[in-house]
């Protein structure tokens, strides 16, 4: 992968599959963005179709990411051997076929509940492929010096087909139900697999081991970045799941809730693409990492206080790039450290305490499900393990 002047704008990409990759994240992102942030509520649905109480149907739903995290975990490592021996375009590929599967799988789950583990695997098989093979990539092949702008770009992609995604699910569910928009959801996905194959074969070294996983938790030079990672993975789940989970448990919509969510994807891209191009003149500057670190930290506690559609609406419209802005600078501190051993590895064990991290989160939640604490569980606890990730400046004496 190497970086193409196109229109002024410096790109990581694939040579001679720019197109191919950027068009499969657009899909991928716009399919997904139909469904996430409906699935915690959509399993909590099943779980009262099974006459369990609220606390229960509560708990369902987060089993059901419990379940797929760990999946996650178990298989990270052998996946990353295959990785290696069949490389990214591929890699991603049959990422891409285990989310075909967890989608499918789910639009049938309402009616066959046990259809829910399947979709839980098939979600956890998929993110080491996915993930993995495309943070490696970019790590590795990105020769810019322009890695925050980068992501910033890869993001605001992202966030493009993000925008429609959750007011138009929500719209979707609306009128015509859960099985509609799983459908809408996986015919996009399934075109988003036609442009990986226009991408070259595409490998990387290795380097992946329990044994060196266990050394690389007590290397001094890293533990910044674990515990980093604890931090991303608690803000991602409350942001993208818990939060939108908890507002329609409040009794909002499914359609303002999406219309929520789509204008503060909008709010974002900007903010995505000024935080790149910012870190990139400033990599040893770690104020700015401080101060987004602590805003998005504070902007969680103070959802504690949001009761209804418009303050909830009005204060995302703020929150939502501050927590744009500090996952630009995360991502990007985050890649910059992978270019101190091998990517695969790195970003191997990135996943392996992400997942341990989000099953601690939420059988902790679990537990809170069955209170009338859950929503101040959620985000008081992310608030901390938020403001904990300021460690990752740090990473500013290894770069040198």
């Amino acid at each position: 992968m190497v970086a193409h002047r196109h229109n002024e704008l410096i790109i990581p990409h694939f040579e001679n599959g720019v197109y191919s990759f950027f068009v499969n994240a657009f899909l991928r992102s716009l399919s997904l963005s139909l469904i996430t942030i409906f699935i915690p509520f959509y399993v909590y649905k099943i779980g009262l179709q099974l006459s369990l109480g609220k606390p229960q149907a509560i708990a369902l739903a987060l089993l059901y990411y419990v379940i797929a995290r760990s999946t996650t975990l178990l298989f990270s490592l052998p996946i990353a051997h295959i990785i290696e021996s069949i490389g990214f375009r591929r890699s991603v590929t049959v990422g891409t076929l285990f989310l075909l599967i967890f989608i499918l799988a789910l639009s049938v789950a309402y009616k066959n509940p046990s259809m829910l583990i399947i979709s839980s695997i098939s979600l956890g098989l998929s993110i080491p492929f996915y993930w993995i093979a495309r943070y490696s990539t970019i790590s590795e092949d990105d020769k810019t010096g322009r890695i925050g702008e980068d992501i910033g770009k890869l993001a605001i992609l992202q966030r493009i087909g993000a925008i429609g995604g959750p007011i138009t699910g929500g719209l979707i569910i609306t009128f015509f139900g859960f099985g509609a928009i799983y459908l809408f959801s996986f015919v996009i996905l399934l075109f988003s697999v036609i442009p990986i194959f226009f991408l070259p074969h595409h490998k990387h070294k290795n380097g992946v081991s329990l044994k060196h996983f266990l050394v690389w938790l007590e290397d001094k030079s890293y533990r910044h970045q674990a515990l980093s990672f604890i931090s991303e993975a608690t803000e991602n789940y409350t942001y993208d799941l818990l939060w939108p989970f908890i507002i329609i448990l409040m009794g909002i919509k499914l359609e303002t809730t999406g219309l929520i969510f789509s204008l503060a994807a909008l709010f974002s891209i900007i903010a995505r693409y000024l935080t790149g191009m910012y870190f990139d003149k400033h990599k040893h500057h770690s104020t700015f990492l401080h101060v987004a670190t602590i805003a998005h930290s504070f902007a969680f506690l103070g959802r504690l206080f949001l009761i209804d559609p418009i303050t909830i609406g009005a204060y995302e419209s703020f929150a939502t790039p501050i927590k744009s802005v500090y996952r630009n600078i995360h991502d990007s501190y985050s890649l910059l450290a992978s270019k101190r051993m091998s990517a695969i590895a790195y970003f191997t064990y990135h996943e392996l305490v992400y997942s341990i991290s989000i099953i601690i989160f939420l059988s902790i939640l679990i537990v809170a499900a069955y209170t009338s604490l859950f929503k101040e569980t959620v985000l008081i606890y992310t608030a901390v393990a938020t403001f904990i990730s300021v460690v990752r400046a740090r990473e500013d004496k290894f770069q040198n």
